[in-house]
């Protein structure tokens, strides 16, 4: 049966690519859906941005303009702060640097005030493209007050130290940009190179009369005056200034890719990409988990040959009752979820917004299932079956887990006991525990630091876990509001363990819960 939805899965990805008409991949792209509140070049955001400066948030709701494809999640604000080139940046790296053709750069903005724009010389920097070091900038995006509020764009000669020449809008909307908090702008610019020292050109369009095919003729400003930039183009920098909103950044090597259009949906072949790369490695892990059952089953032979026959069967049945209660719980409910999501895809052959939805739950789905696959066969390996093995587990998961909360993870664990032996069902239940005290720091604690602890008294495995966040809010841990402890504390119940919690506000919480150990 899993095969099957596999299958159609497949069948139904294959029926979105034939209809996606076929387009060069973009260079760099950004809808800044991060999570609200959060510095750009922090956490999430870190895997594209560096550099972080407190000017620039995520703040709720996307940025739209007619005709160009968007998405409905967040965008990205910058107060208004002295202005300096030196700001949030992509990470090195984060696209292929460009020496030669034509790079595109496009986005949408809105102005939110006029403080810290100046109204002479070149004005203030919005947005720069240089090579990935400093003072290398090629082309720069400015903002110049000078009685009103227009754009222009800057070419430099990678010397840090003047600009080649510069252009800014005379007529347009470009010449008259509304500081309003309301009114969003599509920003194009074109960094062309052309052989020779002084011959390179840049080029600014504000609201593109087209879209999506070639250049259009209007609303555009060109220079190509004076010395070319001597190096590539590999870096973009938000610059520190004025209070504006931007969303929908992409980077690209034509036109067509940064202005995208919405028919046909520009973003199913990522979204496409991701969910085969999901299903594909649930293939795999199905296929390991399917290896693991069956060397488990042949670990448990081997015991029935060398104990009692009917208590070693009972024994197998057990086991396997857990694996199929495993595969069911942590597993069916996603994949009939899964293969509902992809009816709907089918049925929405028109490529609407609708279909988009159920492509993003989809791969969200998948990527769920694969690390929950990655918790039943770890569990199932007899090859884990040792303290060492559930230690190096913990610290694993911890590491990933936390490091993605920005939380430091201290680890203290006993290592003279690591060939202690512990089996399946007892490292699994462990585990679970384990894992909700951990989503309850991150949750809950608001915690910088979490100290693990794990040794072995008395023929008794003890874990701690503390975190020095903001400790316990009420005075009844155990009450029905905390559904969370509460099954930490049936979970150890059932293995014969204890399970302890303490904590006072403000003061971190401490978490411990201990098992005896067979002999």
């Amino acid at each position: 049966m899993l095969r099957t939805t596999l299958t159609n899965l497949l069948r139904a990805l294959v029926i979105l690519l034939c209809l996606r008409e076929a387009q060069a991949a973009l260079l760099f792209y950004d809808g800044f859906d991060y999570s609200v509140g959060e510095e750009l070049g922090e956490f999430s955001s870190s895997t594209n941005w560096g550099n972080d400066k407190n000017p620039f948030t995520i703040v709720s709701g996307s940025l739209y303009y007619p005709g160009i494809e968007g998405t409905t999640g967040n965008r990205v604000n910058a107060k208004a702060s002295p202005p300096n080139l030196d700001s949030v940046r992509t990470l090195d790296g984060s696209w292929i640097k460009q020496s030669s053709g034509s790079l595109y750069v496009s986005f949408i903005l809105r102005l939110h005030g006029v403080a810290e724009i100046r109204g002479t010389g070149e004005g203030t920097s919005l947005i720069t493209v240089s090579d990935t070091f400093n003072n290398t900038e090629l082309l720069g995006i400015n903002l110049l007050n000078d009685g009103t509020m227009k754009l222009g764009l800057l070419k430099y000669p990678s010397s840090g130290t003047s600009v080649s020449s510069s252009a800014f809008f005379t007529s347009g909307p470009g010449a008259n940009l509304l500081v309003d908090g309301s009114t969003t702008y599509l920003i194009v610019a074109k960094y062309e190179w052309v052989e020779g020292a002084t011959n390179d050109a840049v080029t600014l369009w504000v609201n593109p009369t087209s879209l999506g095919g070639g250049e259009p003729s209007g609303n555009k400003i060109t220079t190509s005056a004076g010395g070319d930039g001597a190096g590539s183009a590999g870096r973009l920098t938000l610059c520190r200034g004025p209070n504006v909103n931007i969303d929908e950044l992409r980077i690209g090597q034509t036109w067509a890719e940064v202005t995208p259009t919405p028919e046909p949906p520009r973003h199913w072949m990522v979204m496409v990409g991701v969910l085969a790369c999901g299903l594909v490695v649930a293939s795999f892990w199905i296929t390991q988990l399917r290896r693991k059952v069956k060397e488990r089953s042949a670990a448990l032979v081997a015991q029935i040959q060398e104990r009692q026959k009917v208590e070693q069967q009972r024994l197998m049945e057990q086991e396997r009752a857990r694996i199929a209660h495993d595969l069911h719980d942590e597993l069916g409910a996603d994949i009939t979820e899964i293969g509902m999501l992809a009816t709907r895809v089918q049925g929405d052959a028109a490529g609407g917004e609708e279909g988009r939805r159920c492509l993003e739950q989809m791969a969200d789905k998948s990527r769920q299932m694969v690390a929950k696959l990655e918790e039943i066969v770890w569990a199932m390996d007899p090859q884990h079956d040792s303290l060492g093995a559930l230690v190096n587990y913990f610290s694993f998961f911890a590491d990933r887990f936390l490091g993605l909360a920005n939380i430091k993870l201290i680890i203290d664990a006993s290592a003279d006991t690591a060939s202690l032996a512990v089996d399946a069902r007892v490292r699994h239940q462990l585990f679970l525990v384990f894992k909700e005290a951990l989503a309850n720091v991150v949750r809950h604690s608001g915690a910088s630091e979490v100290h693990l602890a794990v040794h072995v008294e008395n023929r008794a495995l003890h874990v701690v876990v503390v975190d020095n966040g903001c400790g316990l809010q009420k005075p009844d841990p155990t009450s029905g509001a905390h559904e969370g402890i509460a099954n930490m504390r049936r979970r150890m119940e059932k293995l014969g363990g204890q399970f302890e919690i303490a904590g006072k506000p403000n003061e971190g919480t401490t978490l411990k819960f201990s098992v005896p150990l067979d002999s």
